[in-house]
């Protein structure tokens, strides 16, 4: 936890993004949420959590990539094995 002169706080927690096939892979994320203490960095919550909504898609988009990518790699192995 972070906190800030003000009172405001990033509070963290962890949380699983698999989409359901928790057999496979094990894909967490590092949730970070600003809380606003003292009311008066509404702004600076907003743009906060406005980033780390970013991120978090960016992360599920690298998590895709990476999963798709290595289900081509495998169906490449197979073919040349024939």
């Amino acid at each position: 936890m972070t906190e800030f002169d003000c009172g405001c706080r990033i509070m963290t927690d962890i949380i699983n993004m698999n989409s359901g096939d928790f057999n496979k892979h094990s894909w967490n994320y590092l949730l970070k949420t600003f809380v606003n203490v003292c009311g008066k960095c509404g702004k600076k919550q907003m743009n906060f959590q406005y980033m780390e909504n970013k991120l978090m898609e960016m992360e599920k988009q690298r998590m895709e990539m990476f999963m798709n990518f290595e289900d081509e790699e495998e169906e490449e192995v197979e073919e040349v094995e024939l």
